[in-house]
């Protein structure tokens, strides 16, 4: 069942053992298609009731959220805004913090995106589901930068820069701080505008956007490790 998934098997550069990054080695291939099916059962049950059925069906406190991040999938634009054209981090902000087993389900119910979503979500949790910047935020205050939404926007331009390919290690990191710090600074002729600041994170993330395509091949075809 999970090999069906893919339809076209062949379609899809990845491992054999791809299903296990979806289902997650702690769950049994039964726990996972048992998740999907509730999520399919339950799709058009309104939110009003939906308590009181789980609570019938004896579902767990983790099977209700699957459930849930489901129904917000099918409602929302998250998934309608993944195309071929899509940057790591785009597709990174789609996909995390969601169960994987509501984004499975949520695809299959998109045949006619289904190719395109699945390709993504597979390249996600091969290469870009576990990447973390090695900086914080004490370490972004300790470089000159204040806290507040201004370094949020920084944080999150970083991680998309690494999701990208353009940041490897702690130093990349740092001099990319430096170097958005020094861009503010030159475009306020202030120390540490950081009124301004936002902005310049902001056209940072854009222009991250606009280089995608010369740091990411889509569909997945490289090897991993």
């Amino acid at each position: 069942v999970l090999e069906s998934l893919s339809l076209r098997p062949e379609a899809f550069h990845v491992p054999s053992d791809w299903s296990r990054h979806l289902s997650g080695s702690e769950r049994t291939d039964k726990e996972f298609l048992w998740e999907i099916y509730m999520c399919l059962l339950l799709e058009t049950f309104p939110e009003s009731s939906l308590d009181s059925t789980c609570t019938r069906l004896e579902l767990t406190r983790s099977e209700r959220e699957v459930i849930r991040c489901f129904q917000q999938l099918m409602r929302e634009p998250d998934l309608n805004d993944i195309s071929e054209e899509s940057s790591p981090g785009e597709i990174y902000e789609a996909f995390h913090g969601k169960p994987i087993t509501s984004i499975v389900a949520a695809i299959m119910c998109m045949e006619n995106r289904f190719d395109i979503l699945l390709q993504a979500l597979i390249t996600y949790t091969l290469q870009w589901q576990d990447v973390r910047l090695e900086l914080n935020g004490r370490d972004l205050i300790t470089l000159g930068v204040q806290p507040g939404e201004a370094m949020g926007r920084l944080l999150k331009a970083m991680l998309h820069a690494k999701l990208s390919g353009r940041l490897e290690n702690r130093q990349d990191e740092i001099e990319y701080v430096q170097q958005s710090l020094a861009q503010a600074d030159d475009n306020a002729g202030l120390k540490h505008p950081f009124s301004r600041f936002g902005e310049t994170v902001h056209r940072t993330i854009e222009q991250d956007n606009v280089s995608k395509n010369a740091s990411i091949e889509f569909p997945f075809t490289g090897e991993v490790e």
